[in-house]
């Protein structure tokens, strides 16, 4: 598998940077609609760089039947999302930590000139992750931590955890609430995120 490092080694083409941490239990319409604000932020040529978590035991999170999202099952349903909307220069990779990801990356593979954008959903205190981010950024790189708001529509916000809650009665009816806006009539994404969402592990 193609690793997030070994992706940007090779195809970076800028030095706009967004790297965007998550779990994405599972991936919904707001997390899309925080990679195109982030994407927006560095521009056409810019790179986001989305990082799934594949969650440990212990940080799972699961339907009310016991079911979880494995990170792979996460991050193919973001490729789903992202590659249907036709979102350029959008790269998104699995890691064991995506936090630590994010140090590595700054600390060990950053040049001199990078501007780098730390993308951070508004739920919950995940900047706090970040206090220590300066102390790990060679010198002449920008690192700035920019926390996006929560997406919400006209059903309230719109959150993983209401998404897990009917996964285990999953229709393509209720699926449509979750997936993007300009997806919610895609047949194909639609039957596709289904099949993923119906077929989840449990422990």
């Amino acid at each position: 598998m193609l690793t997030f490092k070994d992706y940007f080694l090779k195809e970076q083409a800028t030095r706009k940077i967004v790297l965007f941490p998550g779990s994405f239990k599972p991936p919904h319409k707001g997390h899309v609609e925080l990679i195109k604000r982030f994407k927006e932020m560095v521009g056409p040529e810019g790179i986001v760089n989305v990082i799934v978590t594949e969650p440990s035991p212990k940080s799972r999170r699961y339907t009310p039947g016991g079911k979880y999202i494995p990170g792979n099952v996460a991050a193919d349903i973001l490729k789903a999302y992202i590659n249907a909307i036709g979102l350029r220069n959008v790269n998104v990779t699995t890691a064991k930590n995506a936090v630590g990801e994010v140090y590595d990356f700054i600390k060990n593979y950053a040049t001199p000139g990078d501007q780098i954008l730390v993308g951070v959903g508004g739920k919950g205190d995940d900047k706090a992750r970040y206090n220590n981010i300066d102390k790990h950024t060679p010198e002449g790189v920008s690192v700035n931590v920019q926390v996006a708001d929560v997406v919400s529509d006209d059903s309230g916000e719109v959150s993983a955890s209401n998404f897990r809650n009917i996964i285990d009665n999953l229709s393509l009816e209720n699926l449509k609430t979750f997936v993007p806006n300009e997806l919610a009539n895609n047949e194909e994404v639609l039957k596709y995120v289904y099949s993923e969402l119906s077929n989840l592990p449990s422990d």
